[in-house]
């Protein structure tokens, strides 16, 4: 496993989406099992693995109609390693994963929270996520994407 230092560069929100869902009773208290998507993805540098861009999202409400709203949120974060050239992609990809989702995850919870807390609703407060799990059975493919979506970031 990678054992380098992660240096985080900011964040940018990429997507921030809310819709009223006109089918469902607003005025209904019952309470409501969320059961978030989480998308999360990587993109490498093409000439230097050691940066990269790492996105995280959330999809609430599309599937189960079982919210007032749906809401879509991704956030995209400036990551850039400091360390051997020499390790291997996969550990690179693992370690930017399990460490970029964790640091951007709160950034997505606060958006979340603040979006559909003003949608005079209840605001929703995703819940935790072990991503060092979730990362760890995860596909490595499928969770990359093209070079040509990584941004360079400027502070």
């Amino acid at each position: 496993m990678f054992s380098g230092v992660l240096k985080f560069n900011g964040y940018n929100v990429e997507k921030f989406n809310y819709i009223r869902n006109n089918s469902k009773d607003t005025n209904s208290n019952e309470p409501v099992s969320l059961s978030p998507q989480i998308m999360f993805k990587i993109v490498l540098k093409k000439d230097n693995p050691l940066k990269s861009n790492v996105l995280i999202g959330v999809r609430l409400g599309y599937e189960d109609n079982a919210l007032p709203f749906k809401v879509e949120a991704v956030v995209r974060g400036y990551f850039e390693l400091e360390g051997e050239e020499t390790t291997e992609l996969d550990s690179i990809y693992k370690f930017y994963l399990q460490n970029g989702t964790a640091i951007l995850y709160p950034y997505l919870r606060a958006i979340v929270t603040t979006l559909t807390g003003t949608g005079n609703y209840q605001a929703i407060i995703l819940p935790t996520v072990n991503f060092y799990k979730l990362i760890e059975n995860s596909d490595l493919e499928e969770i990359s994407l093209p070079n040509e979506m990584y941004e360079e970031f400027y502070e």
